[in-house]
């Protein structure tokens, strides 16, 4: 696949082009890149996809500074694996922001080869947002490209949308996010040293250092999935503040079940696929240790019924 990062670098080649976020790439993300991937078949075209690397409401910064259910380097992998050939994903920038509809769409085709145009009815573009389905419909005719306008994805009557998706991660509800994903929630990590408090208990983590862009789901512990080198974990993983662990400031571990050896320096994908328990401080390192006992326990039969 061929990735592009930069505005100012284009592509020669003739593209059927899907136009959105793609944030978690859900189920609706899904029919967007279908539809483009068909054109592109249809007319001898490039199938790819345009989107941006940071969330728009990131200029605003503070709260509004939205984390990412996909940041760059894990969308330009689901892309690739949704057989898109191209992906455009530059940073979304105040020239972005105050780029005119018109001309948004004319780099499109003249910077990156569109010849066709996929987008939900609901996309917006331009500055002010000013672009929208009615308006690409118009540039269609006066540019010469094909357009396809698909309506909303609905999923027990409401609109399938990233944002319903980080509200039901950031509750802790794993089984409808993962429905309207598609697939589980994942986080990407390389592993890195931690306190080894875990190891000294019997039962050694993989600390993972994940993009500070990401969207973390409810803290607290999970029932997971761990992919390192190939293989695969059945995982209990802790996301938060550890409050057993004074003064330890937010991150994700995972203790690998059957897994023995170093995996530092190794990127591992953790699956989350249950909510098992909010974090919780415990009294002393015993009774630590038997919670942890019974985190593996319930894991293990969660993923057991699910298997």
């Amino acid at each position: 696949m061929r990735l592009i990062i930069d505005l100012t670098e284009g592509f020669s080649q003739k593209t059927a082009l899907a136009l959105g976020m793609f944030d978690g790439l859900h189920l609706g993300h899904q029919t967007i890149l279908a539809a483009a991937r068909g054109l592109a078949k249809e007319r001898g075209l490039v199938p790819g996809a345009f989107s941006f690397s940071n969330h728009p409401l990131s200029l605003l910064g503070g709260e509004n500074a939205k984390k990412l259910l996909l940041p760059a380097a894990e969308k330009a992998w689901s892309l690739k694996k949704a057989g898109m050939k191209l992906a455009v994903l530059p940073r979304f920038t105040e020239e972005v922001k105050n780029m005119a509809a018109e001309d948004f769409i004319r780099l499109l085709c003249e910077g990156y080869g569109a010849k066709a145009l996929v987008a939900g009815e609901d996309h917006r573009f331009g500055r002010g947002g000013k672009g929208g389905a009615a308006l690409l419909q118009r540039l269609s005719a006066q540019m010469g490209f094909e357009l396809k306008i698909l309506p909303p994805l609905c999923l027990k009557g409401e609109k399938l949308s990233s944002s319903s998706i980080r509200a039901l991660l950031q509750a802790g509800d794993l089984a409808d996010a993962t429905a309207l994903l598609g697939q589980p929630y994942a986080l990407w990590g390389r592993v890195m040293h931690g306190q080894h408090l875990a190891r000294k208990l019997g039962f050694p983590t993989v600390n993972l250092a994940l993009n500070q862009e990401k969207l973390l789901p409810r803290f607290g512990v999970y029932a997971g999935l761990a992919t390192l080198d190939g293989a695969r974990y059945q995982a209990v993983c802790n996301i938060g503040l550890r409050p057993s662990v004074r003064g330890a400031p937010p991150a994700t571990e995972a203790h690998l079940m059957g897994f023995s050896g170093d995996a530092y320096g190794r990127c591992v994908k953790l699956e989350l696929l249950a909510f098992l328990r909010p974090e919780a401080k415990f009294d002393g390192l015993e009774a630590l240790k038997a919670q942890v006992q019974r985190d593996m326990a319930a894991a293990a039969a969660i993923l057991a019924a699910q298997a």
